[in-house]
């Protein structure tokens, strides 16, 4: 989901969680960013299990942080490269879980 902060990105995830009878399990991306990407994928994947051990719904809040993140301190080319491995292996670890995933961004 994509809008504005305050425009119900995380109430409508919550809505679908409920509507599913699942609970949710909700990610800030931007605690777990900062570190080592294996540091940060650690982290992500250990949220996943919890979420997938409790049938619940993944959301992964302020997905722009990541692109944020990946951008600091970098040429444009290494900038380009981080984040393309660094989606790359996000989505990796995603498409294993067996559940509903919604990614949230500003």
């Amino acid at each position: 989901f994509m809008g504005p902060s305050g425009s119900g990105k995380r109430t409508t995830a919550k809505a679908i969680a409920y509507d599913l009878d699942r609970s949710i399990k909700l990610l800030h991306i931007a605690e777990v960013l900062g570190e080592s990407m294996n540091t940060t994928l650690s982290s992500i994947k250990a949220f996943l299990q919890d979420a997938r051990l409790a049938d619940a719904v993944f959301v992964i809040d302020g997905f722009e942080h990541v692109v944020d993140e990946s951008m600091s301190g970098s040429t444009a080319e290494s900038t380009s490269y981080k984040l393309h491995l660094l989606l790359r292996r996000l989505l990796d670890i995603l498409i294993g879980f067996p559940g509903l995933v919604i990614l949230t961004c500003h």
